[in-house]
Parts: structure tokens; sequence; C-alpha cells
């Protein structure tokens, strides 16, 4: 199945939007006001995945790049010159890490889970683009926890 993509010729307004076998064109639509804009080749949709989401420990820590896990532990050190404020931030994320540590598995749904991941990224701790990477990667046979 492919992506169509009608516009008008004058304004580049898209008039129609489609996903089909073959393109769709109708006599009502004049070629002279209309043109096909694009075809995009749409990949299909991934089958649906019903297995478990809670990865180990070891697995979660791989979805992170080195950088990534050097930014974060140095973003984590408590630096006693550094504003109250700054002193806070640090301290937040070295609770949120022993939080991680502490866990007998790491669910890639759960709602902290998910919102200090996004955090990490809004703050730059993580490249934009990452938080859903790590945390919406179907998990593989290997990285599923099995306790």
């Amino acid at each position: 199945m492919s992506h169509y993509r009608i516009t008008e010729v004058a304004t580049g307004k898209i008039v129609y939007d489609y996903a089909a076998e073959a393109m769709i064109w109708f006599d009502s639509w004049p070629a002279s006001r209309y043109a096909q804009a694009e075809v995009i080749d749409t990949p299909p949709e991934p089958p649906a995945y019903n297995g478990s989401w809670r990865i180990t420990k070891y697995a979660f820590r791989k979805r992170l790049t080195v950088d990534e896990k050097e930014d974060i532990e140095v973003a984590s050190v408590d630096i006693a010159a550094a504003t109250a404020a700054n002193r806070k931030k640090s301290a937040a994320l070295r609770v949120y890490m022993a939080d991680i540590q502490a866990a007998e598995h790491i669910d890639l749904k759960d709602v902290d889970l998910r919102s200090g991941i996004t955090k990490m990224q809004t703050i730059g701790l993580i490249a934009a683009g990452r938080a859903a990477a790590i945390l919406d990667t179907v998990p593989t046979d290997v990285e599923v926890f099995n306790g």
C-alpha cells in the first residue's frame, strides 16, 4: 500500500491525503487545478506486540549510549559550591537512578520511568527523540525479564 497526496496547483494546499493500493483520481478533480504532488511509500504497520515490556536492568542500561550514561553520571554529582537549586536537581537525578537500581526489573510502560526519561531528554541529558527510542522499542527475547 502506498501513501498518496493530491495538492492544489495554485496554492500548494493538500486537498486529499490517503493510503491505497493504487492512486485514485476522480473526474471531478480537473487536472488543470489539481496535481499529484507526492507518492510516498508507506512501510507496513508492524504487527502488534503482545509480549512483556518488562526488561532486565542490564538491557535497560544497554539502551542508553555511553555518552548518555556519562552525562547522567556527571549531572548527578553533588558539587558543594553549586547553587542550592542545582544541588537539588543533582540529588533528584541520583534518587531517580537509585530507584531504577533498586528495581527488580524495568517496566518500559511504567509512568514514573517514562516521566524520568522524558525529563532527561527535556534537559538535554539524552538527545531529542531518544526517550521514544529507549522506551518504545519492542523488547527483544534477550532483553525480556523472565523472573
